[in-house]
Parts: C-alpha cells; structure tokens; sequence
C-alpha cells in the first residue's frame, strides 16, 4: 500500500489516472492539482491556479493535457506532458453549483488557437 500526500497535507477529493497509466492526477482542498509518477511513487509537479477545492480532474487520451474542476465552477487545461505549471486555458464559469465531474470523449480534438 502506498500513501501520497499533498505538499500542504490537505485533504485529497479526486484522483485519476492517465490512459498509459504512468501518471496519476489528484486534487484537493489546498486548490492544487498534483501529478505523480506511478513507478517511482514521487511528486512530479503541482499546479496552482484554481481559488477553491479541486473537485474533478481528467486527461486527455493521450494523456498530453489535464482538465480541472474546482467547487467555484471553473474549469482549467493543463500541460500534463511539459507541465510548465501555467495553466493554458480557464473557463472561469463552466458551471453556477461547482464543478463535480469532467471527462473526455476518445475522439478529443484541442483547438490550439484557444491557448495563449
């Protein structure tokens, strides 16, 4: 059994793994999402931008982006595979009750021109 904790040991509210199953995604009530790497069971990086608790999180089917959902109802893209930290694209008001779920269809398609 192995046991991961947040930087700040905040309470843990969703997890997800990527489609190759190397990377496993987490957030929780400290605002963050964290990545870690699944064979060596280490922190990979965290990413910091949503102003409430991560409730929903998933990857991308090539597990290249993330997709976070916070109780404020903002979604954020992520760079799962570089993962310079900043965060691509906010959606500030996805939806008025928070965020619970999100995923991607297998025949995803980013459009690259949305992201500064």
């Amino acid at each position: 059994m192995v046991k991961l904790s947040h930087p700040s040991d905040g309470a843990i509210r969703v997890v997800c793994f990527s489609p190759s199953c190397a990377i496993l995604a987490s957030g929780g009530d400290d605002e963050m999402v964290c990545l870690w790497d699944i064979s060596t069971r280490t922190l990979i990086r965290s990413f910091i931008g949503h102003e409430s608790t991560v409730t929903a999180a998933a990857f991308t089917p090539d597990s290249n982006f993330l997709v976070s959902g916070s109780s404020a109802g903002d979604l954020k893209i992520w760079d799962a595979r570089h993962g310079h930290g900043k965060c691509l694209v906010t959606l500030p008001e996805a939806h008025d009750l928070g965020v619970l779920g999100v995923d991607f269809s297998s025949h995803y398609q980013l459009d690259c021109k949305c992201i500064h």
